[in-house]
């Protein structure tokens, strides 16, 4: 009976060892690909967020990513069309993927026409500043990591590395590349309807259930709730203001 009982406790033991482990081993894994992580993509996003500043600091954003647009797309078709890229042959994935990015970024470019869209709704840049600085810093980033993607080719030749190895490093700075446009595209975009929404909700229908109706937009519009929560306070206090 004895045996039985310890080793069952043993048993119980071993568990609560292997489960103390498991956690350790996950939570050690965790942080280590948060650091390969920031190592990875850590210095263009630093990069793109200085560039954001010292423009923003300078009045100079949106003019800036005009021409960094305009001779990112010169580049691009150079590299792509021509083959100027020495490591890169012309008319390849690999040259005229930047094309694409070049041109989606340029597409953010209308940023101006999406906040004058979202001032029509009661929304003003001061009221979505922070987003607004996130956004440039995406379009910023974006082309740090393209550049990256550019240099990985250059890098393989000049020290000898493994051209595979240096072909999947530039396509993940790509992929990152294009991921960070498309979701900046994407909040813009969000930002645009939800704003859109309840500016025409609270004019059809000015008497709601309040937290049922911001539960229900939280759950919409792929935005941080804090953000949601902010915009729809916003403007049910204009429209009280109104009324009042």
């Amino acid at each position: 009976m004895l045996q039985i009982v310890g080793a069952l406790i043993l048993l119980i033991a071993g568990f609560a060892i292997l489960r103390l482990l498991f956690r350790a081993l996950i939570s050690t894994a965790s942080a280590l690909a948060g650091l390969i992580l920031l190592c990875l993509f850590g210095p263009a996003l630093l990069a793109g967020y200085i560039t954001e500043r010292i423009t923003r600091l300078f009045h100079i954003r949106w003019l800036a990513g005009v021409f960094l647009t305009i001779a990112g797309m010169i580049i691009s078709f150079m590299w792509g069309l021509d083959g100027k890229h020495i490591a890169l042959e012309a008319h390849t994935f690999d040259s005229v993927k930047f094309i694409l990015t070049t041109a989606l970024a340029g597409g953010l470019l209308a940023v101006p026409l999406q906040i004058k869209n979202i001032q029509q709704n009661g929304i003003t840049p001061e009221d979505i500043s922070k987003e607004i600085n996130g956004y440039y810093c995406c379009f910023y980033t974006a082309f740090f990591l393209m550049a990256c993607s550019a240099c990985a080719p250059l890098i393989a030749l000049q020290y000898d590395i493994s051209p595979s190895l240096m072909w999947w490093g530039g396509l993940l700075y790509w992929l990152a590349a294009l991921v960070t446009l498309l979701w900046a595209a994407s909040q813009i975009q969000a930002l645009k309807k939800l704003t859109c929404a309840i500016s025409q909700t609270l004019e059809e229908q000015p008497v709601l259930n309040s937290k049922s109706w911001l539960t229900s937009l939280q759950n919409d519009y792929s935005l941080p709730d804090s953000l949601t929560e902010r915009i729809w306070l916003t403007l049910i206090s204009q429209r009280i203001s109104r009324e009042s």
